[in-house]
C-alpha cells in the first residue's frame, strides 16, 4: 500500500513539474460548489478485526482554482470541508442477535493537487493530496451480551486523538455544461495514518487506522 501511494505521489509530482515547464497560458480559474454521496468505512485493526462496510452519507463544499494549462492538461488545486462518518461495524455471522458499531463524526479538509485533461466538453481528472480531519462526534451501539474478552476491551478503548490526517486521492470524470456549471462523477480512497484508537502496549491493538473509499458527484460554478 505504502510503496503504490509513494508511486502515486512521484507520478503526480513529475506530471505536475512538465506541466509547469511547458505552460503556454496562465489559467487562474476559481470554481466553486458541492459535493454529496457515499463513503464506505473500515477500521485497519492490528490484530484484524471481522468487519461488514460502514456505510454513511458524506457531502461538503468545495473550492477548485484551476492555474496553468498546457494543450488540453490543467494544473490546479482543490480544497473541500466536508463532512464524513469514519469507524466500523463488526461482522457477527455466527450471533445474529449481536451486533457492535462505533461511528466518528468526522469534518475533513482535503488539499488536493488536481490535474485535468480535457476534450471539448468533457474531461477526466485525478486528485491527491493530504487530507486532516477534526472528530466532532463518538457513538458506540452494541446489542448481545456474549462478547470475548478482547472485544470488551475493544469497546472500552479510548480514541487516541481528535485529529484525523491520512492521504486521500482518486480518478474522476465530468461534463462542462457552460453556464450552467460542471458536474462530475468521483470516486477516492483515504488512508490514514494515525491510530483511531490508543495502542499502548496494554492496549488490544497495535494499529487503527482508518480505510475510507468514497462515491461522489460534485457540481461546480465559475466564479
Amino acid at each position: 500500500m505504502i510503496r503504490r501511494i509513494s508511486f502515486l505521489i512521484l507520478l503526480l509530482a513529475s506530471l505536475a513539474s512538465g506541466a509547469s515547464a511547458q505552460s503556454d497560458k496562465q489559467l487562474p480559474t476559481v470554481l466553486v460548489g458541492a459535493t454529496a454521496g457515499f463513503s464506505a468505512n473500515k477500521v485497519l485493526f492490528s490484530p484484524s478485526v471481522e468487519q461488514n462496510q460502514l456505510i454513511a452519507p458524506s457531502g461538503g463544499a468545495l473550492l477548485r482554482v484551476d492555474v496553468e494549462r498546457t494543450g488540453t492538461l490543467f494544473l490546479g488545486f482543490q480544497t473541500e470541508v466536508s463532512f464524513v462518518r469514519l469507524g466500523w461495524e463488526e461482522n457477527f455471522a455466527a450471533l445474529p442477535a449481536h451486533a457492535y458499531r462505533r461511528t466518528f463524526d468526522c469534518v475533513t479538509l482535503p488539499l488536493l493537487t488536481h490535474l485535468k485533461i480535457k476534450h471539448n466538453k468533457l474531461y477526466a481528472f485525478l486528485n491527491l493530496g493530504p487530507q486532516f480531519g477534526i472528530i466532532i462526534r463518538d457513538k458506540a451501539v452494541r446489542e448481545g451480551t456474549v462478547f470475548s474478552e478482547l472485544q470488551l476491551r475493544r469497546y472500552e478503548q479510548s480514541l487516541h486523538g481528535k485529529l484525523e490526517w491520512g492521504l486521500a486521492g482518486g480518478p474522476g470524470c465530468g461534463f462542462d455544461a457552460g453556464r450552467m456549471g460542471a458536474f462530475e462523477l468521483e470516486g477516492r480512497i483515504y488512508y490514514g495514518f494515525n491510530d483511531l484508537l490508543n495502542n499502548r502496549q496494554q492496549d488490544p491493538h497495535g494499529k487503527s487506522s482508518n480505510l475510507t473509499l468514497c462515491v461522489k458527484i460534485n457540481y461546480l460554478f465559475r466564479l
